[in-house]
């Protein structure tokens, strides 16, 4: 039986420890303040919240299998003093058993069930203890593994711990891989910062990381320490990104992190995007592996945007507007840039919105023809009503057309009923087979016609009425200008 057993907790411990850890969380604390001013006390939880905002989103944990052995031997260290205090339990159970009073029927069939209990206990620590051993003696092979890295409850709360609770049961029970732990001195006026990374397991040792800025550069101090936090987050070899950038005023970013251009950063490698983007420029993106050599070196050159040069053509005078910029009047060429453009036409209470159409604005400007011959004309349709005011009429319209079919229907229904009523009864021979009756049905017939008919010229009504609703708030929506009359 043991053999079967220790055989089944082999197969079970090389099965879950590919699994284990699957996600590695990283959690926060609050930090201890030393001899910090006053009204700088808001460092403790401000500062490690910008820590886990700064780390990266990109980075993956190396786990390796060591550090797998270590995690789950404590998980199962954890259950089986866990099951030993239940047995215990269990076992106090069976003490109190002895001063029961009831029948000895009933304290037969208490103690039957008591021992059914310890045994399953039993198996189940010798399952345990069998899994133990299978870790110790080294039966298997477990191999290292990337695992995401995730912030604890999305970074949005501080850890606390479990009072009176070991710190790995603790991590263990939040499911928390890794915690920062850390503390705040002031030296000088300065802020000295002390970070540690705990698990609370033995066989990981903590990592140390140490930095010093004033007090009003926290942000800075947080971006600090979680590149030098980085390379212990992720178990990985770090690198020396040097980012040249043209132009230099270039907003560089590594995933989500936004970094100053000309400065070497030091990350851990793996696969990262960079993106460049700057005022006047088309924006840039590359993908790729980051690593191999203590030094890696990526340029961004940004491409500058080529304004195309553009007439507005209107069947009015009107004033212009492109995103942001207003241009006034629409009589002289304004110049473009390559990329889609949102603008407006007002006119008095009337606006126009449109779009610029990707491909007539991305076509190469041929630089040897003169401004005149390669600026484009194009046509765009100026709305003559008030869109707002035109909306409002229309909803209002709508609304009423509405409310008139649903007038229309109890009499409709209520003329129906009364004329199918009296046709079954005449039918029936409930009611006098004369003339005067017939002519009395025929009435309630002709009416129940003509409020059927005034419901269904309603119901029509509103459905025209619903179409011109869709046109008008359609007015809304910017036209796309396409068409150009000339070159």
């Amino acid at each position: 039986m043991r053999n079967k057993i220790f055989l089944f907790c082999i197969f079970l411990t090389i099965s879950v420890g590919s699994l284990w850890c699957e996600n590695w969380t990283i959690a926060a604390e609050k930090f201890e303040l030393i001899d910090v001013p006053p009204q700088y006390s808001y460092i403790q939880e401000v500062l490690p919240s910008l820590l886990l905002s700064a780390i990266p989103s990109q980075v993956s944990r190396s786990v390796s299998a060591d550090e797998t052995v270590f995690r789950k031997k404590a998980s199962l260290n954890a259950d089986y003093i866990k099951r030993v205090r239940e047995r215990s339990s269990i076992y106090s159970e069976l003490d109190n058993l002895f001063f029961y009073s009831g029948s000895e029927k009933d304290k037969k069939k208490k103690r039957t069930d008591i021992l059914k209990k310890i045994e399953k206990k039993e198996i189940e620590l010798e399952k345990t203890k069998a899994e133990i051993d299978a870790l110790d003696s080294g039966v298997f092979t477990v191999e290292s593994a990337e695992r995401s890295i995730s912030l604890w409850k999305n970074g949005a709360e501080l850890y606390v711990r479990k009072s009176d609770t070991p710190l790995s049961l603790s991590l263990r029970s939040d499911s928390v891989s890794y915690l920062i732990t850390g503390t705040v001195e002031d030296l000088g006026g300065y802020a000295y910062v002390s970070l540690s990374s705990v698990t609370g397991i033995p066989g990981i040792e903590p990592f140390s990381v140490y930095a010093a800025a004033p007090y009003e550069e926290i942000d800075f101090l947080a971006k600090e320490l979680s590149w030098l936090l980085v390379s212990s987050i992720t178990n990985k070899k770090p690198v020396n990104l040097q980012l040249i950038s043209s132009p230099t005023n270039a907003r560089i970013f590594i995933g989500e992190m936004l970094v100053s251009a000309d400065e070497t950063v030091v990350i851990p490698e793996g696969t990262y995007t960079i993106r460049g983007q700057a005022t006047g420029y088309h924006s840039s993106e590359w993908t790729g592996f980051i690593g191999g050599n203590d030094t890696f070196r990526v340029e961004v050159n940004l491409t500058p945007i080529t304004p195309v040069n553009i007439t507005f053509r209107t069947e009015a005078a009107v004033s212009l507007m492109l995103g942001s910029r207003y241009f006034g009047d629409t009589e002289h060429p304004i110049p473009v840039p390559s990329f889609p453009v949102i603008g407006s036409l007002a006119s008095g209470d009337t606006v126009s919105w449109f779009v610029l159409d990707q491909k007539l604005i991305s076509r190469p400007v041929d630089t040897s023809l003169s401004e005149s011959d390669h600026t484009l004309s194009v046509d765009v349709r100026k709305n003559s009503i008030n869109t707002k005011k035109r909306i409002e009429k229309q909803r209002n319209t709508l609304y009423w057309s509405l409310a008139a079919l649903y007038a229309s229907l109890p009499f409709s229904l209520m003329l129906y009923g009364k004329t199918d009523m009296m046709k079954r009864a005449y039918i029936d021979g409930k009611l006098p087979q004369d003339d005067a009756t017939v002519h009395e049905i025929n009435n309630w017939i002709t009416a129940s016609s003509v409020a059927q008919g005034v419901s269904f010229g309603f119901g029509l009504n509103y459905i025209v009425q619903l179409v011109r609703y869709f046109i008008a708030v359609d007015q809304v929506v910017p036209q796309t200008v396409s068409r150009q009359s000339g070159e």
